[in-house]
């Protein structure tokens, strides 16, 4: 509780302080036409005049300084904890048992998302959507197979990477189990969505097709969506600890391709080394030169 206060004074004093920017300024555009005679009220009517709206100014300086909503959203506690890499698959975790737990047909869900994975040409999968009856089984393929493939490619692209010897062990692991719980949250939410879909009363058949096109839709976004997740929360860790890069620092610029091309360099914190990304290359460098001299003085210390 003492972090959230502490975050959302340090907000508002950001958001004060453009406040006074632009009083100050006002105080002193003001000040520069009563010098030249006119009065105090029309000094300062003046003086609005020459510096502009202020909301015209004020959202974008807001943004500059962080001091807009968004901001606030990375300045409160739970936007710090969600960087550590077990609290979201953990989250993930306790919501897929929650669903499992108040879901009266879960042996269903279960028994369809077992047989769409390991066994999907089983006896008893009827090949109609319509209609689904309580005891059958949930139509699982598109889901199954679309997270079989994104599982197979990431945990291969993973173990390549672990070979070559660019991450540990440690984030094989973690990526691996990471993926498979993403992958078995969104196959619950899938047969949960058909079961309550297959339970409705549909006014009209229009209405029912037209849910089930745009879940359908909605479903390969959110298939896309999560892969890209992961693969961006794996490529934003530090291989070796897990613990988010820290410290971007840009090079070169952004329209050259061959002679000093754009580059980004992070660091881990924990002294295990940088990370260069450029559009040609990406690769994670143990410490040198001067980062290594820093991390050495700290641990001698």
């Amino acid at each position: 509780m003492h972090a959230l206060l502490q975050a959302f004074q340090e907000w508002r004093l950001r958001r004060k302080r453009f406040a006074e920017e632009w009083r100050l300024h006002l105080d002193l555009a003001a000040h520069e036409y009563e010098r030249l005679g006119l009065t105090r009220s029309r000094a300062r009517k003046h003086a609005r005049k020459r510096l502009g709206s202020r909301c015209r100014y004020r959202a974008t300086a807001m943004r500059e300084i962080e001091a807009d909503f968004a901001a606030l959203l990375k300045l409160l506690p739970i936007a710090r904890l969600c960087e550590s890499a077990f609290v979201i698959p953990v989250a993930v975790l306790l919501g897929t048992i929650l669903a499992l737990i108040v879901n009266p047909a879960r042996i269903q869900v279960v028994h369809s998302i077992v047989v769409g994975l390991f066994a999907p040409g089983a006896s008893g999968l009827s090949a109609r959507l319509v209609p689904l009856n309580r005891f059958g089984l949930i139509p699982t393929g598109f889901p199954s197979i679309s997270w079989e493939c994104g599982f197979l490619i990431g945990s291969a692209w993973l173990t390549i990477r672990w070979l070559r010897a660019q991450v540990s062990g440690r984030m094989l692991i973690w990526g691996v189990a990471t993926l498979g719980v993403l992958g078995t949250a969104a196959l619950v939410l899938w047969t949960t969505v058909i079961q309550l879909w297959a339970v409705a009363e549909w006014p009209l058949n229009f209405l029912q097709g037209l849910f089930v096109l745009g879940f359908l839709f909605g479903y390969a976004w959110l298939v896309v969506s999560v892969l890209r997740f992961w693969h961006r929360s794996v490529c934003r860790r530090c291989p070796i600890c897990l613990h988010r890069l820290r410290m971007p620092l840009a090079q070169g610029a952004l329209h050259n391709l061959l002679l000093d091309p754009y580059e980004v360099a992070s660091v881990c914190i924990h002294g295990h080394g940088t990370l260069s990304e450029s559009r040609w290359r990406r690769a994670f460098n143990p410490p040198a030169g001067f980062w290594r001299e820093l991390f050495v003085e700290r641990g001698g210390s």
